[in-house]
């Protein structure tokens, strides 16, 4: 595999070492070798470019199915380490192989190998030459997964990969069948989990889809915003308002039952003592109430 590249003298002699273990059919040597491959990928720039270079993504790709938990989330995370700032390791991972082995452990993994499977994915979608490949309902019902079941930090990755996801068009079908609206709607109603305005703003996004407005406009979806222009802070405010407003431009209905939940007095005092952004949206809303 070409001249040995040598790593620090408490670690392995070259990467040449650790492919071999890659390759190996122990259990327990390719699970070393992920571990170790995570590790390193973590600790620098020109760790990551070394293992791209020497064809080890692949070989990680492939261990996403393994039937080891512990490797499966090895390899998973060294793969996110390998997309730090390094764009050739990107370009190595997203092919049509890379994103169905990540999607398959973000659906079926273990919470951690799922949250980084999450992150990996969110730093993917930063770039847009992989946004055709990075769609589907499966990728959806995964991130959804997390952002029922994961750890505040896995959330805030998944929440960011579904608003990024979401420049294309096409993706609001399936993030919407895949159930991200309620999802996004516990989080936003959920002030502990710090992650208001990030599950508001993929909301916002979801709005401009018509089944999107129509989950977000449930009974549940309208008194979780209006509880929020009643008692969020100034940002959750401005983005449940925006929200409302969109959803009662396009909908009777939901404007008929903000009036039965007597919506009129929190857009009052929003109006009064909102930010300008949030003033704006409130006067709108009035108007709208007020309207026969």
């Amino acid at each position: 595999m070409g001249d040995a590249v040598p790593f620090p003298a408490s670690g392995p002699s070259s990467l040449e070492d650790l492919m071999v273990k890659l390759c190996s059919n122990d259990v327990e040597e390719k699970r070393e070798a992920a571990r170790s491959f995570r590790n390193l990928a973590k600790s620098s720039s020109s760790n990551r470019l070394c293992i791209g270079q020497i064809g080890a993504i692949p070989r990680l790709i492939a261990l996403l199915y393994s039937p080891d938990t512990q490797t499966q989330t090895h390899s998973v995370t060294a793969l996110f380490n390998l997309t730090l700032r390094n764009e050739q390791n990107k370009d190595a991972i997203a092919c049509d192989k890379g994103i169905d082995a990540i999607v398959q452990v973000l659906i079926n993994g273990e919470i951690e190998a799922r949250e980084n499977s999450a992150a990996l994915l969110c730093n993917l979608a930063r770039s847009e030459a992989y946004h055709e490949v990075l769609c589907g309902e499966d990728l959806f019902i995964g991130l959804v997964g997390v952002l029922r079941d994961g750890s505040q930090r896995g959330k805030r990755d998944a929440a960011a990969a579904m608003y990024t996801l979401l420049r294309n068009r096409r993706n609001r079908v399936s993030a919407v069948r895949a159930g991200a609206v309620n999802a996004l709607l516990d989080i936003a109603g959920n002030g502990e989990t710090g992650l208001v305005d990030e599950s508001l703003a993929v909301l916002v996004n979801l709005a401009g889809y018509r089944d999107g407005r129509r989950e977000i406009q449930s009974p549940y979806g309208l008194q979780c915003l209006l509880d929020l222009i009643k008692h969020g802070s100034d940002s959750n405010k401005e983005f449940a308002s925006a929200l409302l407003l969109l959803l009662c431009q396009h909908s009777l209905s939901a404007l008929s039952a903000l009036r039965a939940l007597c919506a009129r007095e929190p857009f009052v005092a929003l109006s009064i003592r909102g930010t300008d952004r949030a003033c704006r949206k409130a006067t709108k809303m009035l108007e709208l109430l007020s309207s026969v």
